[in-house]
């Protein structure tokens, strides 16, 4: 009887974790890289986002749309800053116009699809020189879509 009893457990056990696993993996757009820097924690948000250019090798200052329910951590959003790479390196000028809208530069390029990172965090703006407004006197609807944000944390 006992063995019988332990067999129906670990067969309910393995039937639970088979039920929560995929529960598990539907939230994989957040990928942890934790750094041991001491206690605490500060986020790195990247959230790519697509552009469909109407017309290739023009500048087109844009506007792009948040919704806060949608993208984690976007209302503790901290300092914001755009870069045309995954690797944040390569700054474009922007202006956070309000609690949900980014205005964004995009230069001119031979492509008519790009895609660009808007990083928001509660790190120091190593671009705070791209912040200026004065780069959109006229702005674009262009079409986008945002995909899931990757959310980086460092334990300070």
């Amino acid at each position: 009887m006992g063995k019988i009893m332990k067999r129906s457990i670990l067969a309910f056990m393995i039937f639970i974790l088979l039920l929560l696993c995929p529960l598990a993996f539907s939230y994989t757009y957040i990928h942890l890289a934790p750094q041991q820097l001491g206690e605490g924690r500060v986020y790195i948000c990247k959230l790519p986002v697509n552009l469909l250019l109407f017309e290739a090798n023009k500048e087109h200052p844009t506007k792009i749309l948040i919704d806060p329910q949608k993208v984690p951590l976007w209302n503790r959003k901290g300092k914001v800053y755009v870069t045309s790479d995954e690797n944040g390196t390569n700054p474009l000028y922007y202006w956070v116009e309000n609690s949900t809208t980014v205005l964004v530069s995009i230069p001119p390029t031979n492509d008519t699809t790009i895609k660009i990172f808007v990083w928001y965090c509660a790190i120091e703006n190593p671009y705070q020189e791209y912040e200026d407004n004065t780069k959109f006197l006229e702005i674009h609807e262009i079409p986008y879509s945002l995909e899931n944000t990757t959310v980086y944390f460092k334990f300070e």
